[in-house]
């Protein structure tokens, strides 16, 4: 903390800030920084009229869009539904996403 406190001119004890209230501006700046600059991964699968479920990436952890069809301009993206409504497959325009960690059967 001593770096950070020479940064901020706070150099006389007792300190103005302490070391919590530095720790918790630190962890704000970094949730903040991850929200304006989020890492993000792209990947396209071919789909099929017939088939609903598809294997995702190993690392793929939850899906925030889905564009469907691709490459049109505007795009067009689809709603996700929870994949335990009743009407998730009856519809369309609609996707669902099964966490890895759930049961599937």
């Amino acid at each position: 903390m001593a770096l950070i406190q020479i940064r901020l001119g706070d150099l006389t004890v007792p300190y103005r800030f302490t070391d919590t209230q530095l720790d918790q501006w630190i962890n704000d700046a970094i949730a903040y920084y991850s929200l304006h600059f989020p890492r993000t991964n792209t990947t396209i699968i071919s789909c099929s009229d017939e088939y609903r479920a598809y294997d995702l990436p190993a690392n793929c952890t939850a899906i925030l869009i889905v564009e469907y069809p691709t490459g049109q301009d505007p795009p067009q993206y689809l709603y996700q539904r929870e994949y335990i409504h009743p009407g998730v497959w009856q519809s369309d325009g609609f996707y669902a996403f099964i966490p890895r960690n759930q049961d599937n059967d």
